[in-house]
C-alpha cells in the first residue's frame, strides 16, 4: 500500500508551513505541496462562473473561501489519481499534530475498506453513531454522516476520489458537506489530529460565520427525523453513539 501526504497552503502562507515543518521534523519533507486557489482573489467573472452551477442545481452560493478551498481539494484529487499511490492523506495548513500521530494514521490506512474516506479528526465536538473497526477507528453509519465538519485532515483511496471528483465537476459545493460528497462512499473516523479553536485566522471559517441563518423549520423536521431513526439504529445494531464535546 502506497500513499502520499497531500499539504493545501496559500503561497502567502509560509509561517504556517514553517510551524509544520517544526511539528513534523520526521515527515515534512515526504509533504507534496499544494498550492492552494484564494477564491477572494477571483475576479467577478471567474468566481460567478463557479457558483452558478451550485445556485442553479442546488440553491446555494457558495462564499469567495469556499470556492477556493473546494477547487484546492478537486486539485488534490487531480493529482493524486495521476499518481502511482493508493491512498492519499490531505492536510489544510492549519492543522495541529505531531509525527506520531500520522504513524498512528499509518496504522489504519492498510485496514481502511474500499470505496472509503477516513476522517482523521479535526473536529470541535461531535455525535455520531459508529461502529469500532479497531482502536480509535471507527466506520460511521451513513445518517451520521453529515455530523462531521471540516477537511483539514483526512485520508481517502482513488476508488472515494474519483466519485467525489465526478461530483464537484458536475457542480462545485464546499469541501467538506460530507452528506453528499460520501453519498455513495463509506466514511471511517479515528479522532486524532487537532484544529485551532481560535478560528479568527481561518479563510473559510469567517464567511461562514457571517452567513449563518436561523434553522428553518423543513431543517428542524430532518433534525427529528435524524434523532429517531438513530435512536432505532441505536437498539438493532451494532452501531454505538460517539461523542466529543466542545
Amino acid at each position: 500500500m502506497k500513499y502520499e501526504i497531500y499539504l493545501i497552503s496559500l503561497k502567502k502562507d509560509k509561517k504556517r508551513r514553517e510551524f509544520l515543518k517544526n511539528e513534523f521534523p520526521k515527515f515534512y519533507d515526504k509533504f507534496k505541496l499544494i498550492e492552494a486557489i484564494d477564491g477572494r482573489e477571483f475576479d467577478a467573472l471567474s468566481y460567478y462562473k463557479n457558483i452558478a452551477p451550485t445556485f442553479y442545481k442546488a440553491g446555494k452560493i457558495l462564499s469567495p473561501a469556499e470556492v477556493g478551498c473546494a477547487l484546492s481539494h478537486k486539485l488534490v484529487y487531480e493529482t493524486f489519481l495521476k499518481s502511482n499511490n493508493d491512498i492519499a492523506l490531505i492536510f489544510e495548513d492549519d492543522i495541529i499534530g505531531d509525527d506520531e500521530m500520522i504513524e498512528k494514521v499509518e496504522s489504519f490506512l492498510e485496514i481502511l475498506p474500499k470505496n472509503s474516506l477516513m476522517i482523521c479528526g479535526g473536529q470541535d465536538s461531535y455525535s455520531a453513531f459508529a461502529k469500532n473497526i479497531k482502536d480509535e477507528l471507527f466506520l460511521v453509519n451513513d445518517l451520521s454522516k453529515g455530523c462531521f465538519t471540516r477537511a483539514c485532515c483526512y485520508a481517502l483511496d482513488k476508488i472515494a476520489a474519483k466519485k467525489i471528483l465526478d461530483l464537484q465537476n458536475d457542480y462545485l459545493y464546499v469541501a467538506d458537506d460530507w452528506t453528499r460528497l460520501l453519498a455513495d462512499i463509506k466514511l471511517c473516523f479515528c479522532d486524532i489530529f487537532s484544529h485551532p479553536k481560535d478560528l479568527s485566522s481561518s479563510n473559510i471559517q469567517s464567511e461562514r460565520d457571517f452567513a449563518k441563518i436561523k434553522i428553518s423549520l423543513a431543517k428542524r423536521y430532518e433534525i427529528l427525523k435524524y434523532i429517531l431513526k438513530t435512536r432505532i439504529i441505536s437498539l438493532f445494531s451494532d452501531y454505538k453513539k460517539i461523542t466529543k464535546g466542545k
